[in-house]
């Protein structure tokens, strides 16, 4: 079941991975793409994306 915020869209998503550093390297180009982006580095804890873009 998915969770979705008052105006109808994700607000959050937390996706697990067995390799960070590659995870982060797939997501920060596949993301990147749609103007999301990685705002760590944060050591060995989770990276945290979010749109950069405009509307």
């Amino acid at each position: 079941m998915s969770v979705i915020s008052g105006d109808g869209v994700f607000s959050h998503v937390f996706i697990g991975a067995a390799d960070l550093d590659v995870s982060a390297r797939f997501y920060d180009a596949a993301l990147g793409a749609l103007g999301v982006k990685n705002l760590g580095p944060f050591g060995n804890k989770p990276c945290s994306y979010a749109f950069t873009g405009g509307n």
